[in-house]
This record gives C-alpha cells, structure tokens and sequence, in this order.
C-alpha cells in the first residue's frame, strides 16, 4: 500500500469509528495496514495529508476531547496555540505548544495511532 493511501485512511479513522459504531479504533486501524507499515508512516507523512485535506484537522481535535480515559494523549486548542501531551492519572506530561494546527494535529496523530497500536 503506498503510504499517503495508507495516511489517508488513517485520517478518516475517527469519522469511520464513529460511523460504524460497533468496531474499535484499534480494530480500524490494525485493518488499515498501519501495523505492518508504522515505520513509514511519518509525522511528515501526515502533515503532507491534513495540509492537502484540512477537513480532518477537526476530526482529530473532537476525537481528543471525546476520549473518556484517565490516561492517554491529547491535543487542546486554546485561543490560538494547541497543546499535545500525555494525559496520565488526571497528571499532564510530555506537553507541547504549537502555533501551527496542522503540525500539532499530525504530531498528535502519530502519538495516539502509535498508542493504539501498543496496546
């Protein structure tokens, strides 16, 4: 699979989760291919994507603020800078602050599709 196909399905993955409804996001993304391609998938990779496809931008932002969990990364827009960090036991760590919203959303990308896969 060449990789910005494989980008693009992995920009699509919270709209498809939440379409489907009865699959998890882990399942999504093994059937993606991402598992076998992780390395060549690039923060880079994914920048190129959103910045030709804004649309997910947002996507991924409700997906964040729509996850229910103690421990796990995220990204926050406040006013115009984003925050990306580990969440862990209600403790922020590891935060970064990016002027830029499509660096941040594909940094975020990567950590979180990363985590998924490490489960």
């Amino acid at each position: 699979m060449i990789v910005n196909n494989l980008v693009s399905v992995i920009l699509d993955l919270p709209e498809r989760f939440y379409s489907l409804g009865n699959r998890s996001i882990y399942d999504l993304l093994k059937e993606s291919g991402y598992f076998e391609h992780h390395a060549d998938v690039t923060t880079s990779e994914i920048l190129k994507e959103l910045i030709n496809h804004p649309r997910y931008l947002d996507h991924w932002i409700t997906w964040s603020e729509n996850k229910r969990v103690p421990t796990g990364w995220y990204i926050e827009k406040v006013t115009d800078r984003y925050f990306v960090g580990y969440l862990s036991n209600m403790l922020r760590t590891n935060e970064a602050e990016y002027s830029d919203e499509s660096y941040a959303v594909a940094n975020f990308i990567k950590l979180e599709i990363e985590s998924i896969r490490n489960r």
